[in-house]
């Protein structure tokens, strides 16, 4: 989702990851060619995050942890889930 980077060196500073389900998709409405079929959104408003930093001492550490998924999780056996 993000990734901080330091301005001096460009090392990578911090990270937040997120569900794939995180927020909700816009209404894409516009005159950019044909008309398109509409689908369904992927998109649930999941709050699911985990941001980690890094500490002077060059350890990272985990600053914010969400593991609450308001949806059902899909496992198959190839490991993706499938829509």
């Amino acid at each position: 989702m993000q990734c901080r980077r330091s301005g001096i060196d460009g090392r990578t500073l911090a990270h937040r990851l997120g569900c794939n389900k995180q927020g909700f998709s816009p209404n894409q409405k516009g005159s950019h060619g044909p008309d398109k079929k509409p689908r369904p959104s992927a998109r649930e408003g999941c709050k699911a995050t985990i941001l980690v930093k890094m500490e002077k001492s060059g350890k990272w550490v985990v600053t914010r942890f969400v593991k609450d998924h308001n949806h059902p999780l899909v496992v198959t056996a190839n490991g993706f889930g499938t829509m």
